[in-house]
């Protein structure tokens, strides 16, 4: 059983009916999604009302002690305030009552950011053993091999999770960034290339291709993408500076300058972007002033012929 972060009820009903009758009609109440403790722990996390979410998280767990769904996001919460202790006695009590991949990749995170990486690798095996048919603690662990300059034993492990897993999109955008480090440029290509099209939502991935299309010289289709990009994370101000520079290079200085604005008006903290912004309006500047003076010369020239 592996368990993830559970949507609630409230937020996720799609209901559908179909009603067939000759020359009859009928009456059919559909009941609301049940509210409770745990939904509504899940909809105050969703608003990043954290501490709101543990409480609806606790009194789910009063009720019902083996709801492990409520106790596995109620670990989660903790783990993203940094509440590291609370957290690992949750999954540790998960791990008691099942198996679940996730919640050892969880307990490796936690101890690789404390600096117990030899607890990490040693939770993530453990996790590789008991869920040999999941791909994630395999690309987990190569991750942080990555992260550790083990490039090689970090590219074995990504390759021992597609031959798992080939639809694993997280491993093939992992896969190419190690061929981008070592500058094996066509190979990393055909990775990201491969992690967009199985998941092409994900911003990640979109913005690693868009790295190698910008690479090759191809502006446009970098853009395409971080476009693509920008509709899936509206709030990453760097997506839309990033924009802005392409804009820039390809001299389209309208979308230049609604990019850049865009981004100031989440993160208003980047001179270099505002230095972009003033080069933008002195070269339309410079061109309007161009088109005067030749209007201007073509008015003195009429005014001249006999």
């Amino acid at each position: 059983m592996d368990l993830k972060k559970q949507p609630g009820n409230s937020t996720r009903w799609i209901i559908v009916l179909l009603a067939f009758a000759h020359f009859a009609s009928a009456c059919i109440t559909v009941p609301a999604p049940i509210e409770s403790h745990y939904n509504r722990g899940v909809d105050l996390y969703d608003q990043k009302k954290y501490a709101d979410a543990i409480e609806e998280y606790k009194l789910a767990l009063r009720e019902n002690p083996n709801n492990l769904f409520a106790k596995f996001n109620l670990a989660v919460t903790y783990q993203d305030i940094k509440e590291d202790e609370p957290a690992l006695h949750l999954y540790r009590e998960i791990l008691e009552k099942t198996e679940d991949s996730n919640s050892r990749i969880n307990i490796s995170a936690i101890l690789y950011n404390n600096g117990d990486k030899a607890g990490a690798f040693q939770e993530l095996e453990e996790a590789v053993n008991r869920n040999p048919d999941n791909p994630n603690p395999l690309s987990v662990w190569g991750d942080y091999l990555q992260q550790e300059n083990q490039l090689d034993s970090a590219l074995s492990k990504y390759q021992m999770a597609v031959k798992l897993d080939p639809n694993h999109a997280p491993s093939w955008r992992r896969i190419g960034a190690i061929h981008t480090i070592k500058k094996e440029y066509d190979f990393a290509f055909e990775a990201y290339y491969k992690a967009v099209a199985l998941d092409p939502e994900e911003p990640a991935y979109l913005e690693a291709l868009a790295g190698e299309y910008e690479r090759r010289g191809a502006l446009l289709d970098a853009i395409n993408l971080l476009e693509q990009a920008s509709v899936h994370a509206p709030d990453r101000a760097d997506l839309y500076f990033r924009l802005g520079n392409l804009y820039h290079k390809e001299k389209s200085y309208p979308n230049a300058l609604n990019r850049y604005w865009s981004g100031l008006m989440i993160r208003d903290d980047d001179p270099t972007v505002h230095r972009n912004l003033l080069k933008i309006y002195r070269e339309l500047a410079n061109e309007e002033k161009h088109k005067i003076d030749e209007i201007e010369n073509q008015g003195s020239l009429a005014k001249k012929t006999p």
